[in-house]
Formats: C-alpha cells, sequence, structure tokens
C-alpha cells in the first residue's frame, strides 16, 4: 500500500510524526483562505484469529487492539489556476504482539506499540482554458460504481466500506473537456498494494479481504467519454500493475430518477490469460443526500481480495441504505454479500449526529458473518467513535 509507511515506534516515531503534522497545520493556518478539517477516529477490534500455516500446523491468537487514527485535511484555493490539496495521517497502535500473513505471503511483525505516519494526500493542480493536470499523491477518479468498480485499477474501492476514504497513488492525471462531445483523459500512477500499513491490516482484518496484490508498478490508463442524451458513454484501456494486467474496458451512467451504472472489462495477462469482469448498480438520493444503492458484480475486480489474498471471481452483492432521521442525524448500513462457499459477508452499521456546523460525531459498528475458510479468519466485531472537526 501507498499510504502509509511505518517511521518509527514509541516516543522516537510519534515526536517525528508530530513534528511533520504541526508543520503542515501550521501551513494551513498561515494561509488565511486555506479550508480543511480534523478526524480523530478511535476504533477497536476484538475477535480471534486462526492462521494457517503451510497448511498443517495451526496458531491461534485472541487478538485485541485500539487504533488511535488522527487525520488533517487541508485545500488551498485556486489562485491563478493553481490549488492544492494536503492529507495527513497519524496512527497508535496498541496490541499484543502478533505476526500476521497477508496478501501474497508476505509476513509483518507487529510489536506491542506502534506508531505509523503518512501523507495520503498531496497534490497540484492547474486548470487553464478546458485542460486541467494534477500532478502528486491523489485520488484518481478513472471508473463508475460505489463498491465495484472495474476500470479502477489506481485508487479501488474497498467493497466492505465504499464510502470510506481511498489510498492516494502518486502520479499525474491530465483531462480536457471536449464540450458538448464529453471529454478525453489519460492518467498514470505508481501504486504499491502489497507495502504494509498498520491501517490496511486494520481493515483486512475487520473485512476478511485485503487491498489487492504483494505487486507494484507504474499503471497507467487513457480514456474517452461522451454524452447520448442522459447517459454517459465511456471506452478506454489501461495497464494494471498491481494486478500484472491489461484491462480494456467500457462504461455507461445515466439518470432516470434513479441512478445507474454498469462497466465491462475485458483481462488479459501472462499468468492467467484473458478473463471478464463486469459490475451494474443503482443508486438513490433525495434532496442531495445518499439514500440507499444495490450492486451486483463477477469477476475479478481491482482491489477486491478474499483471506486467501486471491482475486475474488464469484458473484457478490453490495447492499446500502442510509436513514435520515433528522436534518442533523442519520443512521446507515452497508452488506456485502459474497456467494462463494465459505466466504464471509460483512456487515456495517454507522450512525452520524451533526453537533455544530463545523462537527461532526459518528459510530460504527462491523460484524463479518458466514462460514469462513481460507489462510486466516477473524471472527468477533469492530467499532469506532469518530469526532470531524471542519474549519
Amino acid at each position: 500500500m501507498t499510504k502509509t509507511a511505518l517511521i518509527g515506534s514509541g516516543r522516537a516515531g510519534a515526536g517525528r510524526a508530530s513534528g511533520a503534522l504541526a508543520a503542515l497545520l501550521a501551513l494551513s493556518l498561515a494561509v488565511p483562505a486555506a479550508a480543511g478539517g480534523l478526524d480523530l477516529g478511535l476504533p477497536a477490534v476484538s475477535g480471534y484469529l486462526e492462521e494457517s500455516l503451510a497448511g498443517q500446523a495451526t496458531a491461534e491468537q485472541n487478538i485485541y487492539y485500539l487504533l488511535s487514527h488522527l487525520r488533517l485535511r487541508v485545500d488551498f484555493p485556486e489562485q491563478e489556476g493553481l490549488s492544492a490539496r494536503g492529507e495527513f495521517d497519524l496512527y497508535g497502535l496498541g496490541t499484543q504482539p502478533f505476526s500476521l500473513s497477508v496478501s501474497g505471503g508476505n509476513r509483518v511483525n507487529i510489536p506491542a506499540t506502534s506508531t505509523a505516519a503518512a501523507v495520503d494526500r498531496l497534490y497540484f493542480r492547474l486548470a487553464g482554458g478546458d485542460t486541467q493536470a494534477t500532478i502528486g499523491r491523489q485520488r484518481i477518479p478513472w471508473g463508475n460504481g460505489t463498491a465495484f468498480a472495474p476500470a479502477d485499477f489506481f485508487n479501488p474501492p474497498n467493497p466492505v466500506d465504499p464510502k470510506g476514504p481511498r489510498q492516494g497513488a502518486d502520479g499525474v492525471m491530465v483531462r480536457r473537456a471536449l464540450g458538448p462531445l464529453g471529454y478525453v483523459a489519460a492518467a498514470a500512477a505508481y501504486v504499491n498494494p502489497g507495502a504494509a500499513s498498520l491501517p490496511g491490516m486494520a481493515s483486512a482484518l475487520l473485512t476478511a479481504g485485503g487491498s489487492g496484490s504483494s505487486a507494484g508498478g507504474l499503471s497507467g490508463s487513457v480514456k474517452a467519454a461522451t454524452h447520448l442524451g442522459q447517459t454517459d458513454l465511456g471506452l478506454g484501456w489501461g495497464y494494471d500493475a498491481a494486478n500484472a494486467r491489461h484491462v480494456a474496458f467500457a462504461e455507461a451512467q445515466g439518470d432516470l430518477g434513479v441512478g445507474w451504472h454498469a462497466a465491462l472489462a475485458r483481462l488479459w495477462s501472462d499468468a492467467d490469460g484473458e478473463k471478464w469482469s463486469g459490475a451494474a448498480g443503482v443508486d438513490y438520493s433525495f434532496g442531495g443526500k445518499y439514500v440507499g444503492m444495490l450492486e451486483y458484480a463477477a469477476g475479478p475486480l481491482p482491489g477486491d481480495v478474499g483471506l486467501d489474498g486471491q482475486p475474488r471471481e464469484n458473484p457478490r452483492w453490495a447492499v446500502g441504505a442510509n436513514y435520515l432521521a433528522s436534518e442533523v442525524a442519520s443512521l446507515g448500513a452497508h452488506v456485502l454479500l459474497d456467494t462463494a462457499p465459505g466466504a464471509p459477508s460483512t456487515a456495517v452499521v454507522t450512525f452520524t449526529q451533526t453537533l455544530t456546523s463545523a462537527l461532526d460525531l459518528s459510530l460504527r459498528l462491523a460484524y463479518p458473518f458466514g462460514e469462513a475458510s481460507g489462510a486466516a479468519a477473524l471472527w468477533g466485531g469492530a467499532g469506532e467513535v469518530k469526532v470531524r472537526y471542519s474549519f
């Protein structure tokens, strides 16, 4: 993963991370027009990990950890066509020492206490006329779909938590508008999904899946899109370095009172030959607020892997709903249903309360269900309390 690099443990690591955080915060205060916010999250995961070693011995461990998370977001507004964005993450992990096998067979030894820090977004955007270029660590929006996106191999979504933050990729994206005809775009970015990160491990344990293969390299793609009435149509080709395969894709999306989208991709590589994948779904919003979604996918998708680190290819569903209890409170649920025998599914429930115009409080609970099989499984639950402040 590109998101987080382990920079130290104990007081030394915390000191370096705190210094970088203070520098970014000072910069945001020095620019009067800057906007952004702070997120403080306190997640906890508790459960039972069973890990098969070489298909013979079995290591059984009870694991409990508390992962404190501080995230600073800063947006610098456009001036003479140039704008910028920065995001900084600081994590502190307290747990029993244990060893974890992640995607690609890599083993990561987790000490009793660790500190990790990362710059998750740091990019500059230059706009001039009909052309826009973005350079740096960024979220490259490349494929349609919320939980499943066959063409989104730069920053693939997490099917268990599709509306959560996605890792940034180091690269460049250029887009040129063609007026009523649509647009053309090109992007290239270095991805390294197999690098270890504490947040990624927490996500893998909770969601019973990783975030991609251990391979990395330079991914690139070009695409063109046009409009046909109320429908947007797109065609593209690219190279997915994380999975060492070429991808040709077609997409369509529109709004008929209910938003809809569909995508079909042809994948081919030296290792796996030719395969097909696809996804389709609908989503509904009311008054500009998300209400619900339903998506279906089949075939291998970027970033969607099982417990054994191998891509999921079986049909699966994602269902989401959000109840707007009032103008300041909402209750949402998201369920990933995996149809493969022995594959676990996951349910996530989120409650959000707006306290002031600048302060939100949220509570998130997650629980995997179904019969587990594979190289590792975590049975238990997870929860998170998060406070978000915007300035």
